[in-house]
């Protein structure tokens, strides 16, 4: 009897600790929705930072919040799955590319993600046709390509996957 009781105790311990560990996941990605939301909420402009070929001199990723956010996700791999399952969402942000409209949070997240990895999303150099095509497009602005490729599932993916490898390439270095 008194093994039973002391199982069942460590039973529920054991469940315990697993609602608790999930209540404090579900908290961790509400405050990263937050966060996410307000950067994206305020005005800026990325200047010439659709590319990481340009500086970021004058442009949102240059604020403080932008940095630290920036930096975190560098090394962490929830921050950046995050950014990641933004690509494509289509709400709108208070953030544009110079001279152009406001980009939406699929573009921004894409932007963001290359400032990470030091990679545009237009050096894909894989087999996806329909990104393959959206990155040799020599148009202006970019983002009209980038927004072919979110039409796209797979397309999406491929491109995820891409930035993924990249992130684990310079963690592992």
């Amino acid at each position: 009897m008194k093994h039973g009781m002391i199982a069942m105790f460590r039973k529920l311990m054991l469940i315990f600790m697993i609602l608790l560990s999930a209540g404090a996941f579900a908290k961790d990605d509400a405050q990263l929705s937050k966060t996410w939301d307000e950067l994206v909420s305020k005005k800026g402009c990325l200047i010439s930072s659709s590319s990481i070929k340009f500086s970021t001199e004058g442009s949102v990723f240059r604020n403080k919040e932008w940095q630290e956010f920036l930096d975190d996700s560098k090394t962490n791999q929830e921050k950046f799955s995050f950014l990641l399952s933004k690509f494509t969402s289509k709400k709108p942000t208070m953030i544009h590319p110079c001279g152009f409209k406001n980009a939406n949070e699929g573009e921004m997240a894409v932007y963001t993600v290359q400032q990470i990895t030091q990679l545009d999303w237009d050096e894909y150099d894989g087999e996806n046709d329909i990104l393959k095509t959206a990155a040799q497009g020599d148009g202006v602005p970019k983002s009209y390509y980038l927004k072919a490729v979110f039409e796209d599932e797979n397309a999406t993916k491929t491109l995820q996957n891409f930035f993924m490898a990249r992130w684990e390439k310079i963690r592992a270095e």
